[in-house]
Formats: C-alpha cells, sequence, structure tokens
C-alpha cells in the first residue's frame, strides 16, 4: 500500500507545525530550572552551561550537518530532528541528575539546528517565497513563545513541583510523536538526492556578488536582534527576583513569552513598508533595549515590560526581513547549506550577551556590565539601519532585481502609462 502524501497545502501548513514544536521545546525549561536546582542541587553556573550547550548543539548542527538535508532530502532531516527533540525530551521528563539533563539540552539544540535549516528550506520550496518566509518567523518565534509561556501556565496550575515538570514534558514528547507521523504524508521537495552532506563547513554565502551582499546583510541584521534577545533572557530572572522580590515562576516566563508575542505580532500585522526596510526593526529594538535597561536600572517594572515590548517587535521585523532575503538570494541547490550561514548567525548572537555578562562581571558590577553589553546592542541595531557599511544604491537595485523587490521605474515610462 502506498503512503498517503498530503496536498500542497496541508504539507506547507505541516513543516510550519513541525518547526513550531521543535522551538517550542527550546523555551520550555525556561522557568523550570528553579525546580530542577532544588531537587538535583545545582546553582547558577550550572544553568549558565545548560544555557550554553544549548547554543553550543545548535550551532554543532549547523556548521556540521547543515547540508544534510540538500543532499538526502528533507524528511528524513526533518524526522532526524524531531528524534534528538524526542530523546530530549524523555531525557527531561525524569531526569536524575544535571549531567542527564545537560546532555539533554545538547541534544535538544541539535534537533532546533537541523529543524530551523531544514524546516525553513522546506517551506520555501512548498509555498511562495515571501509566504513561506513569513510563515517560518511566526514558527520560529510563536513556537519559542509558546514554549515559556506554557511551562509557566502549567507550573501555576500544577505546582512547583517535578511531577509537574513531567507531565508537562510527556505532553511535549506524545506532540512529537504526533507531528513525525504527520511528516511521513510530506512530499519530498529535494529531487536527485545526492551523497555527502555529513562534513564540518565553513559558512556559506551565495555565490553570487549580490546575492551575497544581500545575504551578509540578512545575516548582520539576525545577529543583532538575537543579541537582543539573549540580553534580556539574561536579565529577566535576576532582575524579578533581586530587585522586585518576585519568586513566581510563572512571572518571569509570562515576560519572556511576552517578548516573543509582541514579536510575532510585530512581524505578522506590520504593514509591508515597515516589514520590506531594516530601519523599523533596528529603530525598535534600540529603543527598547535602551527602555528596558532604563527599567532595570530605575527598578521600574512598568519601564521594564514596555521595553520588552518595544524590543520584541523590533526583533520580529528584523527577523522576519532577514529571513525573506536570505530565503530569495540563496542558491536552490545549496538553500539548506546557506540558511544554515543566517542561523549561525542568530544563535551567536543570542549566545553572546550571556558570555559577555559572565566575563564583565568578573571586573564590573551587575547593573555595570549588562549597561556595558546593551550599549553594544544599541550601537550594532543603529548601525545596521543606518546601513553604515551597507550596499551602495546601484548595488541595492541588482539585488531588488536578484530577490523580486520593487524597482525604480524610470520616468518616460511613468509618464507614457499616465491616461489621457
Amino acid at each position: 500500500m502506498s503512503a498517503i502524501r498530503l496536498p500542497g497545502r496541508a504539507a506547507f501548513a505541516t513543516v510550519a507545525l513541525v518547526y513550531a514544536v521543535v522551538m517550542l521545546g527550546g523555551t520550555i525549561p525556561i522557568p523550570m530550572w528553579g525546580i530542577w536546582a532544588e531537587a538535583l542541587r545545582f546553582g547558577p553556573f550550572v544553568i549558565t552551561l545548560a544555557f550554553g550547550l544549548y547554543a553550543a548543539g545548535t550551532m554543532v548542527s549547523l556548521t556540521l550537518l547543515s547540508s544534510w538535508s540538500d543532499h538526502a532530502g528533507r524528511r528524513v532531516v526533518l524526522f532526524a530532528g524531531l528524534g534528538l527533540s524526542a530523546v530530549s525530551a524523555g531525557l527531561l521528563l525524569a531526569a536524575p541528575n544535571v549531567l542527564v539533563v545537560l546532555a539533554a539540552r545538547v541534544l535538544g539544540g541539535l534537533g532546533a539546528g537541523l529543524t530551523a535549516t531544514t524546516a525553513s528550506a522546506a517551506l520555501a520550496e512548498l509555498g511562495p517565497a515571501r509566504r513561506a518566509a513569513t510563515v517560518a518567523t511566526v514558527s520560529n518565534v510563536g513556537g519559542l513563545g509558546t514554549g515559556v509561556a506554557v511551562a509557566a501556565v502549567a507550573l501555576q496550575i500544577g505546582g512547583e513541583s517535578i511531577d509537574t515538570v513531567a507531565v508537562l514534558y510527556a505532553w511535549y514528547l506524545g506532540a512529537v510523536v504526533l507531528c513525525a507521523l504527520a511528516v511521513t504524508g510530506v512530499p519530498e521537495t529535494v529531487a536527485g538526492r545526492r551523497s555527502g552532506g555529513l562534513a564540518f563547513r565553513r559558512p556559506l554565502l551565495p555565490a553570487a556578488r549580490d546575492r551575497r551582499l544581500g545575504f551578509a546583510w540578512a545575516a548582520m541584521g539576525v545577529f543583532v536582534a538575537f543579541t537582543v534577545t539573549g540580553l534580556f533572557s539574561s536579565l529577566v530572572p535576576s532582575f524579578l527576583r533581586d530587585e522586585l522580590g518576585v519568586r513566581e515562576p510563572i512571572v518571569p516566563g509570562l515576560i519572556v513569552a511576552l517578548l516573543f508575542g509582541a514579536a510575532l505580532v510585530g512581524q505578522t500585522l506590520a504593514p509591508p513598508a515597515l516589514v520590506d526596510r531594516v530601519w523599523p526593526g533596528a529603530a525598535a529594538m534600540a529603543a527598547g533595549t535602551a527602555v528596558y535597561e532604563l527599567g532595570l536600572l530605575a527598578g521600574a517594572l512598568g519601564l521594564f515590560v514596555a521595553g520588552t515590548v518595544i524590543a520584541g517587535v523590533g526583533f520580529g521585523l528584523a527577523f522576519r526581513r532577514g529571513l525573506d532575503v536570505a530565503q530569495r538570494v540563496a542558491d536552490p541547490r545549496r538553500r539548506a547549506d546557506q540558511l544554515a550561514t543566517y542561523f549561525l548567525s542568530a544563535y551567536a548572537g543570542n549566545v553572546l550577551p550571556t558570555l559577555g555578562l559572565g566575563a564583565l562581571s568578573q571586573v564590573l558590577d551587575a547593573r555595570s556590565a549588562s549597561l556595558a553589553i546593551a550599549a553594544v546592542i544599541v550601537l550594532g541595531a543603529l548601525l545596521a539601519g543606518a546601513g553604515a557599511v551597507g550596499p551602495t544604491r546601484g548595488e541595492r537595485c541588482r539585488l531588488r532585481r536578484i530577490s523580486g523587490g520593487p524597482r525604480r521605474v524610470p520616468a518616460e515610462r511613468r509618464a507614457s502609462s499616465v491616461p489621457g
């Protein structure tokens, strides 16, 4: 009996759902760390290490396995990403010690890296490029925001206990299994599979110069965007605990979810005039970072939340625009390989604030360290928005022709098209 194959729209929706579910698993642990720390007796260093290992797993996946789906096909790599996510969830469901928790985070990072590039490439091949970029960013950001929100609500309802953690991961494991079953119906979009793909690769850019230029700008934009989320995620727990005395795990979880929720709303509801330009996202990221740092220094939750919303909108705009450009200029036969470079920039930006705060905290107090990192992020966002090292006018015109963007119509053609 032949396998059931989903029609185009259903296959597109299935890949988007798989993408969101895998991303969701990356942020479920955020409200859980206090419970694990108490049950398994570890301190803040282990939490920072777990965050770093997740990012390391993702980056290893992006550099070592990035081109696998270009060779073996999208479906088999989606299965691999879901399999790694399932094993990670199974380990966290009943982790007996710290080493198991850390191993689970590495496996989760590997699965996230595989899924991000493969699902983004598959969406671009199953649907129109612009819609694919929008849906890919919604799946990524929506999954991240949903994971932390669901975990926070589960702890509020079920109580702060290991039993609640186990029940939540059992449900998540079931969702991953259902996604794997659904992927069996997704048609393969890679024709003529080739050998290879499992090798360490340097970051790969498109071959054509104009395409490289557009791709590099997209990668720079997403790097800055993810430094914003990295700094924010590093500051929220300590700010609420030390400055405001908030101990309930649902509060930091929901505030982190607010960042991703604002990003989701910003990238889906913003008019094309904002999405198609660099400066709106860059300006919002710079302003939001400045506002929530001001809230941190003043001990004002209202300012911190306002900065969260503003920065979240900027993050969403920058991520959507960057992925749209990256997908349009990527070489079709190396699409996943080149999208891996884009996501490698993202995760490098995400881990940088945590490492920077850790290093600067050795010589500065916590507030001064966070202020220094925030200043660098604001400067990077402003440079990206202003195009201080951007393409020339002629290069931008050529990039628009490549990526299908708007082109300037000569004056004589505009005049001849006026009725009467």
